[in-house]
C-alpha cells in the first residue's frame, strides 16, 4: 500500500513485497546534475505543448515571478540540462 503526507514529496510505502526492499538494496545513488534554479539560463526555443504536474508548474511559476522571468525558459532550461546529462550514457 502506497500512502503520501500531504504538503511533501516525501513518498512513504508500507506493505511492500519482499522484492521491492531487494530491489532498494541494488539501487544505486547518482549525483545530483540538475542546476539549481539560480543556474538556469535563457535562449530560444521550439514552442511545443506538454503537460506538466500542478506540483511542479506553481514551482516553475512561484520562482520566475519571484525572479521577474518566464516559467517555460526555466522548465526549457531544466530539460535541457537533463538531456544532456542524459546524452552522456546513450
Amino acid at each position: 500500500m502506497k500512502t503520501k503526507t500531504i504538503y511533501s514529496y516525501d513518498t512513504f510505502y508500507t506493505d511492500a513485497p519482499p522484492e521491492v526492499e531487494k530491489e532498494f538494496a541494488r539501487a544505486k545513488i547518482i549525483d545530483d546534475f540538475l542546476p539549481s534554479p539560480n543556474e538556469l539560463v535563457f535562449k530560444k526555443n521550439d514552442e511545443v505543448t506538454v503537460s506538466i504536474d500542478s506540483n511542479s508548474l506553481a514551482f516553475f511559476r512561484r520562482y520566475a515571478q519571484k525572479k521577474n522571468t518566464s516559467y517555460q525558459n526555466l522548465i526549457s532550461n531544466v530539460l535541457q540540462k537533463y538531456a544532456l546529462q542524459h546524452a552522456k550514457m546513450l
